[in-house]
């Protein structure tokens, strides 16, 4: 018979042993590799373990085999069912909680972030190879639910060019989607792919300016008709350019006068439809100027009167987008899908828009044509509409052929020249593959308006600022769509919860001056909370929600008919107030 102490020690050890063979057990996927002849092979791969603590699993590319269509990677700590307490978090903003007895999402990856927090704990799971060949999806079934990332392999029309990698990062069960962005915002900062606004100051002292500023949109001053009669447009047969009566070069002039005699102090004025067929007329051509709406001369004595006014003021031009209209057009300058057919997108102004592969275009004229609008002396943000709204276009064409993540690294070039000329640059949305290069989004997503009017998908139980709590205080943001323009109660309330910097869109009516100045007396007192992580986002009481920075200050939103006491402050229904760290 073994003494008392050994006996104890022995048992410790086997209940040691167990407990890690049983955590070995639960950190095991299944990696169901789904075939282009309709057969399947589920392989369980355990996962190993990174010296950050977090747990990694990893296919080599060797092992992927040109055969397979899809690859969905499936964890039991990844399902959850009806009834549990916790939700899922998808990147852009969408909190999926376990109410529903059957659905589907799909998600956009803008990040290539998830997390889930369920009875089984908490985690937050990136993707760090093969980041931008998946998807996101979340299935319910009988009110079981399961997330999981789906790579799409064969529409890559390439072998794998890299190892597929996710790591997962367990947290602690009482960790919320706060955690989970943080763990990502870590990631990225500790590997240098994005700067704080603070510490690119030295570097960009436009942001400056730029943080205390309110966006306004002159959409635009001219265009075609939208969308086009004509698919694709030809000189012959291309629509007339009609000019916006109320944006003719010198009423821009007027327009922006106005809003320096309402009291906007900093504004940042992105000047729409002033290139070559008006707004999303005959890209990627821009130059020359388009006369419907003045002279070139007019145009530039606008720009230099917007600059007079001390605002800053930038052309809106776009590089995802080529029409066949354009002087420029060529078969070469466009992506091409792995059977070698034209990518294309939807119809605009300048008819059908063909995709624009970013690595042809830089090679054979985006340096030059950015150089020439320089010469129009603009001083603010250079906008590129799409280019961080989207994946970057794959390109599969003979002599330029371009990965997602190889196109990513194009438009990043072009985003650095901005940046280099004008020392700032902006897109819309917030995929982060260009998040190194960029200053300001339009928006992050159209979620909370969808949700207001009931267009939004029915597993969707709340919108939150997980994109915000990574990227405030690296890239300045308008949270969504229902932010933009005129801010009611409701979505004033929603700019001030996600840290939001306005944006508004006129088409020039006077109207919309007092509008504008309302927005920007709205973002002035909070403006300064541009340069500070969003450190935590809670739901404090029933339609009371508390936002906090890393400087110590709070923002306080108070969604209810009734005011509430918050630490002896009063908050009045459908406002909110603005707690200062002492």
């Amino acid at each position: 018979m073994l003494p008392p102490m050994k006996k104890f020690v022995l048992s410790l050890m086997v209940s040691m042993l167990a407990l890690l063979l049983n955590a070995q057990e639960a950190k095991v996927v299944s990696a169901v590799f789904n075939y282009k002849n309709k057969t399947t092979d589920v392989r369980q791969i355990p996962l190993t373990q990174n010296k950050d603590g977090s747990w990694r699993l990893q296919i080599d590319k060797k092992n992927i085999p040109e055969t397979v269509d899809y690859i969905d990677i499936s964890a039991d700590f990844s399902k959850a069912i009806k009834g549990d307490k916790g939700y899922i978090i998808y990147p852009r903003n969408e909190l999926i909680k376990f109410e529903a007895d059957e659905g589907r999402i799909v998600s956009s990856v803008c990040m290539p972030v998830w997390g889930m927090k369920s009875q089984q704990g908490a985690y937050a799971a990136i993707v760090k190879g093969l980041k931008h060949e998946f998807t996101i999806i979340t299935e319910v079934s009988n009110g079981c639910y399961n997330v999981f990332p789906r790579f799409l392999i064969s529409k890559m029309g390439v072998p794998a060019y890299e190892n597929l990698r996710i790591d997962y990062y367990f947290l602690e069960p009482e960790a919320t989607y706060v955690d989970m962005a943080k763990i990502y915002r870590k990631y990225q900062l500790g590997r240098k792919a994005v700067k704080p606004m603070k510490e690119r100051l030295k570097k960009q002292p436009k942001l400056e300016y730029l943080a205390k500023t309110i966006q306004v949109r002159l959409q635009a001053h001219a265009a075609k008709p939208w969308p086009s009669p004509v698919e694709d447009q030809t000189p012959e047969n291309e629509p007339k350019v009609k000019a916006n009566p109320n944006l003719t070069y010198e009423k821009s002039k007027i327009f922006v006068q106005l809003l320096k005699n309402a009291g906007v102090e900093y504004a940042d004025i992105c000047t729409c439809g002033w290139n070559s067929g008006g707004h999303d007329g005959r890209y990627p051509q821009v130059l020359p100027v388009e006369t419907a709406c003045g002279t070139e001369a007019e145009f530039r004595d606008f720009i230099e009167h917007t600059k007079a006014l001390g605002y800053q003021i930038a052309p809106h031009i776009n590089y995802t987008d080529a029409y066949k209209v354009a002087n420029i057009w060529s078969d070469d300058l466009i992506c091409r899908d792995p059977s070698g057919k034209m990518t294309r997108n939807a119809v605009w102004c300048g008819g059908r828009a063909y995709n624009l592969c970013a690595k042809s275009s830089w090679e054979k004229f985006i340096p030059a044509q950015l150089e020439e609008i320089s010469k129009y002396g603009f001083n603010g943000a250079l906008y590129i509409d799409v280019l961080s709204a989207i994946n970057p276009y794959q390109c599969n064409a003979k002599g330029h052929e371009a990965t997602h993540k190889e196109q990513a690294k194009y438009y990043n070039k072009i985003l650095s020249r901005c940046k280099k000329i004008w020392g700032l640059a902006a897109s819309e949305c917030g995929f982060d593959a260009v998040a190194r290069n960029i200053d300001y989004c339009n928006y992050v997503t159209s979620s909370i308006r969808d949700m207001q009017n009931g267009k939004t998908n029915k597993l969707v139980s709340a919108v939150v600022p997980f994109w915000q709590i990574v990227y405030h205080g690296i890239v300045m943001s308008n949270p969504d769509r229902i932010t933009q323009g005129r801010l009611t109660p409701y979505s004033r309330l929603k700019l001030v919860e996600f840290g939001g910097r306005p944006v508004f869109y006129t088409g020039g009516s006077l109207g919309t001056v007092e509008s504008i100045a309302q927005s920007y007396n709205t973002y002035k007192p909070l403006a300064y909370l541009q340069w500070e992580f969003m450190e935590d986002h809670r739901e404090i009481a029933p339609g009371i929600i508390e936002t906090s920075y890393s400087n110590g200050d709070k923002t306080v939103c108070n969604y209810t008919k009734n005011e509430y006491d918050y630490q002896g402050k009063k908050v009045p229904p459908m406002d909110y107030i603005l707690v200062k760290n002492k």
